[in-house]
């Protein structure tokens, strides 16, 4: 296992200029603030009613999930192993008068009980930890029924992404690598793990690095349609997103 100094993954996040500008860099522009309304949807479609629910954010960075997620009446935990991005998330969460609990720890030693949790959520994690197993089996083991992670796909067009990132890393460790997901890897591990998956959601054909270029969402929203027509999102779209949730209760809900 790499040394948690020298991975890229703390030492990327750990710098407070990255913290500050994480946001803007990352969800500004019409695509940046597409993808963040979309996945503000999709968790409201997939997790229901908040009201009262526990859930733990994995890897919740500046708050910009836990946050409207408390906002809404969940009960949220809130973990990352930057200390520097949960700064910015408690200045969010004491700006939106919210209650969070921040924990700066680690996505592969989480300090929380078995099952202690109604839903976990962890976005843009599993591609950068060193071990993607343990931190998917920590986030499996804290959730009593739902988890919903998202991941690069292997077969698609962000992989090409990988060995020019490969190599800029040479020259500058801190340069943000990733790793790359089957969903038949990703299903095996769950099912390891005691979930089944629900629900799939593939956002894009193209990277989104090709629309964020363009800057332009009608741009990304039509050429984005016709890739769905012709059925190459379904097949090869990322990042994706999935719902599982625990099979024993999924099989004792059946049995009713």
């Amino acid at each position: 296992m790499a040394d948690r100094k020298d991975h890229y993954s703390y030492a990327f996040y750990a710098d407070r200029d990255t913290a500050r500008r994480f946001e803007r860099e990352r969800f500004s522009g019409p695509i940046g603030e597409f993808l963040w309304r979309r996945q503000e949807e999709q968790l409201a479609n997939w997790l229901g009613k908040l009201n009262g629910r526990s859930i733990l954010d994995v890897g919740a960075g500046t708050g910009r999930t836990a946050v409207p997620l408390a906002a809404a009446g969940a009960r949220v935990s809130a973990c990352d192993a930057s200390e520097a991005m949960l700064e910015v998330a408690r200045a969010k969460a004491d700006t939106a008068a919210v209650n969070i609990g921040i924990e700066c720890c680690d996505a592969m030693a989480l300090p929380y009980a078995n099952r202690v949790f109604d839903a976990v959520l962890s976005f843009r994690v599993l591609l950068h930890v060193v071990d993607w197993r343990k931190a998917l089996s920590e986030a499996c083991r804290c959730s009593t029924d739902t988890l919903i992670i998202d991941f690069p796909p292997r077969w698609s067009l962000a992989a090409l992404q990988v060995p020019a990132r490969a190599l800029a890393s040479v020259l500058r460790p801190k340069t943000q690598r990733f790793r790359l997901f089957s969903l038949r890897q990703i299903r095996k591990e769950l099912h390891l793990n005691g979930f089944e998956i629900e629900r799939v959601d593939r956002l894009f054909f193209l990277p989104i690095m090709f629309h964020k270029l363009f800057r332009s969402l009608r741009f990304t929203l039509a050429v984005e349609k016709l890739f769905g027509w012709l059925g190459l999102r379904r097949l090869f779209g990322g990042p994706v997103t999935i719902l599982a949730r625990r099979r024993d209760l999924r099989d004792r809900e059946t049995s009713r």
